[in-house]
């Protein structure tokens, strides 16, 4: 199912432990179904990033002219 590698060409200085491990590589099988259910949620944390970032830009808009007196709040019904 699974097969077992040994890094031998890794090149990158800061990882160079991994050349002497051995490392799990899942099957095509299993990577794909992986991306698969992964997909779905990194599109979800790119959206609530999003999402995130206009509440964000409306704070920093509203607050200051809230705090300032300059939006008037007393019309507003809340129930």
């Amino acid at each position: 199912m699974f097969q077992l590698i040994v890094l031998k060409f890794f090149q990158i200085k800061h990882l160079k432990f991994l050349k002497k491990e051995k490392v799990l590589l899942p099957t095509k099988k299993i990577a794909n179904e992986f991306n698969s259910f992964t997909e779905n949620l990194y599109k979800e944390i790119d959206l609530l990033r999003g999402k995130n970032q206009t509440l964000k830009q409306t704070r920093d808009l509203l607050l200051p002219r809230l705090l300032s007196g300059k939006l008037d709040i007393e019309k507003i019904d809340i129930n």
